[in-house]
């Protein structure tokens, strides 16, 4: 049996790795995978295109009132949260899809080093002329926002993750995402520890 080493991400400056089998079909005499594609979360993937901050902004701006436009028309049975919720769901996916900043240099805008997005979505972020790098461009970003309002897909699905504790989780429509009241959870029991450290 062959091993496979696949990467999954949990936390922004660390990996880990797992092991997945392979096996060979004896039958038809090929090598056979018992894994299934392994997503890399938006937040882990390098970057593939070039916005200047007022453009990620704008899209913001534009993908903030098609939320509000979509969520006052929506039913509440129908399954999209409120609009709170929703804004807040678009700026996780603005802090996924953002891999760097960096100061525009030069005629061509070209040049200098990529560094952190900083508090982009703030007033003290970068300013507007800086050069933002993006895992996604923002036809992708339009796409994904308009998918989450018209067919309720969750976030998580579209961004392949969800941050649990200092986690990022690989998650795709095979699997449950992660409640955050699980989080709670781990708290809890480790208070109970602390205080009665029989109980481990």
């Amino acid at each position: 049996m062959r091993q496979t080493l696949c990467r999954l991400c949990v936390g922004p400056w660390r990996s880990v790795r797992y092991v997945a089998s392979a096996a060979r079909d004896p039958a038809k005499g090929e090598s056979r995978s018992h894994e299934s594609f392994m997503p890399v979360p938006m937040a882990e993937r390098d970057g593939k295109a070039v916005a200047t901050a007022a453009q990620v902004l704008e899209w913001r701006g534009w993908a903030r009132g098609h939320a509000a436009d979509v969520e006052s028309r929506a039913d509440r049975r129908d399954g999209l949260p409120p609009l709170e919720s929703l804004l807040t769901e678009l700026d996780w996916i603005v802090e996924d899809a953002v891999a760097g900043v960096r100061e525009k240099v030069g005629h061509s805008g070209s040049g200098g080093v990529w560094r952190g997005s900083g508090q982009l979505l703030d007033g003290n972020g970068p300013q507007r002329s800086c050069q933002v790098l993006l895992r996604e461009d923002l036809d992708g970003l339009r796409r994904m926002w308009t998918t989450r309002l018209r067919d309720r897909v969750p976030v998580q699905y579209l961004t392949e993750s969800c941050h649990w504790r200092d986690l990022v989780l690989v998650v795709t429509p095979a699997v449950l995402i992660p409640r955050p009241e699980t989080e709670l959870m781990v708290d809890f029991v480790a208070e109970a520890m602390k205080q009665r450290p029989a109980l481990a």
